[in-house]
């Protein structure tokens, strides 16, 4: 035997055994979910394999009836049989009716609670980890979005009405089979080793599909986004503006082709392979039908027995039909694998060991990194380079540099969602990995240059900073005072409670300036709600000068017992601070206060002076507008 075939047998025992785990996790799950559903699922299964081969018997007999009932008349007792089969008959064609619309009825509503469980178990798994590198990583983004049924757009919960209905296909190709035994053995036995190899050369083919299909988990999702791109609202104006509707359409394209070039390959192959299964299917059927034929024609069988084997035949032939529930069953596979393999994946990408020590009153004294270099996964350059220095609690220290320098890493390793590749980070002498992780984030707030603008109310907004104030209207006022945000959320009619998103009605869109200050008055709610140590990326880069210094001279005030980290491309935010950094290739390249930098005339001074200059000369364009 060649070395290709037997690696096509392994792979085909390998795919046999995960099929079975994976059908019995959903089983399981599903058995958990709704016991009583299971069983009334399992019963109306059965039935329905078991009510198309029951209807062709009665017809058969129905069929076989009708001479002796025309010859004798309908009040003869061979006439009174010919209505007890029309009764029947007439009963099972409306049973049929009834019991598959039933049971693809509770499939689908146990489909709806395993979707329910699963996804409770992927949000699980996607923030299970303390850190955040498994949301920056391709490989596990790829496994969330085969998770979600995102690929193949089937989701595992759709695997229940699909194993549902492949169940009654094996049942009614083994009832049936059952009856065309007593026409012959050799030809049921043949029909059915037939049937179910012609189904596993075509499963065979149907499952490479699907891996090929999976494996270009990247491409599809570079499609999906550029589809995304034209159907949702954010990109509208842009796309309209720029002409780009072409160009993104091309783009889709080529992701899309990219994607199913490998699949279509593949479906010529197979061509051959098909034809050859639907001959080895046609075969035995056709043996089956010429004995039929032989012995009616001997008068060896009755009319209602060549009615019956004729219909048991087709009915036997439904398991070789594969069609939408056999690809959802392989790509809802995938899902299922993927869900269950997602906790192990995030846990070894994002997972950060928390120590037992509390954070509680810290920083009293000191934050220090101590030689930290740090690389972000799937990176090869550093992002931050043994970098040695303090931040004293309740001082205020700036970073500034170009982009990429490394200021926002440095707030992510404060907010420990990575750890440092080398050296640490301490706190009043305590490595930060020893701390109890939630301990230490109830100490921290701040808001990020990609802060999340949620499609919530402005409570929400505002409120998440300090969720236990949620419903505390002074806060929330103070906090939008002091971020000015007051008028403009006083201005709305349902104030508080007006959702931030035009996608809901009553809803507002708000522009890029108004939701920083949105976001700043998150920042004060956390502020105000005993952190320790805020971080604040590009808080008022969307803003005006004048609204600038309006929100940093109160910013101050109200920070002014916290220790602060502020990053920021502004000279007149940051000139403020305590120190000063400023940040080169992930090191720092000068250290000091705004006065000291200045008098250095290093690199501080020179953008600063150049920042300042292009003030001054659009300060008279501003006069005369």
């Amino acid at each position: 035997m060649q070395g290709s075939e037997m690696k096509g047998i392994r792979s085909a025992v390998v795919k046999w055994r995960q099929d079975g785990r994976t059908r019995l996790l959903i089983l399981t799950e599903i058995a958990k979910t709704h016991p009583l559903l299971v069983a009334a699922l399992t019963i109306l299964t059965v039935a329905t394999a078991l009510l198309p081969v029951a209807f062709s018997v009665s017809s058969g007999l129905l069929v076989g009836s009708i001479p002796s009932a025309v010859a004798s008349g309908l009040h003869s007792v061979a006439g009174r049989r010919l209505l007890v089969f029309l009764v029947a008959t007439a009963v099972l064609a409306l049973m049929q009716q009834v019991a598959n619309p039933v049971r693809a009825a509770i499939a689908n509503s146990l489909g709806e609670r395993f979707d329910t469980n699963l996804a409770k178990r992927i949000v699980a798994a996607a923030h299970a980890p303390m850190g955040i590198a498994h949301f920056e990583d391709p490989a596990t983004l790829n496994e969330i979005a085969r998770a979600r049924g995102q690929i193949g757009w089937i989701t595992a919960g759709e695997t229940v009405g699909a194993q549902s209905s492949i169940s009654v296909k094996y049942l009614q190709t083994i009832f049936a089979t059952a009856v065309l035994l007593r026409l012959s053995v050799p030809l049921g036995v043949f029909l059915l080793f037939a049937l179910l190899v012609t189904r596993q050369i075509r499963r065979r083919q149907l499952f490479r599909l699907v891996q090929v299909q999976t494996g270009q988990a990247r491409a599809i999702r570079h499609s999906d986004y550029f589809r995304d791109l034209v159907l949702e609202p954010d990109a509208s104006k842009e796309t309209r503006i720029f002409g780009l509707l072409e160009w993104i359409k091309a783009r889709f394209g080529l992701h899309w082709n990219s994607a199913m070039s490998e699949v279509w390959v593949d479906r010529r192959r197979g061509a051959g392979i098909s034809f050859a299964a639907v001959l080895l299917k046609v075969l035995p059927s056709a043996l089956i039908f010429l004995e039929i034929a032989s012995r009616v024609t001997a008068r060896h069988i009755s009319l209602a027995a060549m009615s019956i084997y004729a219909l048991a035949t087709l009915n036997a032939n439904s398991i070789s039909e594969l069609g939408n529930d056999e690809i959802t069953m392989e790509f809802g596979q995938e899902s299922v694998r993927a869900a269950v393999s997602l906790d192990d994946k995030t846990d070894s990408v994002g997972q950060l060991k928390g120590g037992s020590e509390s954070a509680e009153g810290l920083p009293r004294s000191v934050i220090r990194f101590e030689g930290v270099s740090f690389t972000y996964p799937e990176s090869d350059e550093p992002a931050l380079r043994d970098l040695n220095f303090e931040i004293h609690a309740g001082q205020s220290l700036a970073l500034v540099g170009a982009n990429g320098a490394g200021k926002t890493t440095i707030l992510k390793l404060l907010c420990r969602f990575y750890d440092p590749s080398s050296g640490r980070i301490t706190v009043d002498g305590l490595d930060l990995r020893s701390l109890d992780l939630a301990s230490w984030r109830r100490r921290v707030g701040g808001v990020f240059q990609d802060f999340a603008h949620w499609e919530l109310s402005v409570r929400h907004n505002v409120g998440f900073g300090n969720i236990r104030r949620l419903d505390d209207l002074s806060s929330l006022n103070d906090a939008a005072t002091r971020a000015g945000a007051y008028d403009l959320i006083d201005s709305w009619n349902e104030g508080w409670d007006t959702t931030l998103s035009r996608r809901y009605e009553g809803g507002v869109e708000l522009s890029g300036g108004q939701w920083q200050r949105i976001g700043l008055a998150r920042a004060m709610m956390a502020a105000g709600g005993g952190v320790g140590v805020l971080l604040m990326d590009e808080p008022t880069a969307n803003l005006d000068a004048r609204g600038e210094a309006q929100v940093y001279e109160q910013f101050l005030d109200l920070t002014r017992d916290l220790t602060t980290v502020l990053v920021s491309h502004r000279f007149s935010t940051v000139r403020k601070a305590n120190r000063i950094f400023v940040l080169e290739k992930g090191g720092i390249i000068e250290d000091g206060s705004h006065e000291e930098l200045l008098d250095l005339g290093g690199v501080y001074s020179e953008m600063f002076r150049f920042q300042a200059s292009r003030f001054d000369e659009e300060a008279p364009a501003e006069e005369t507008s």
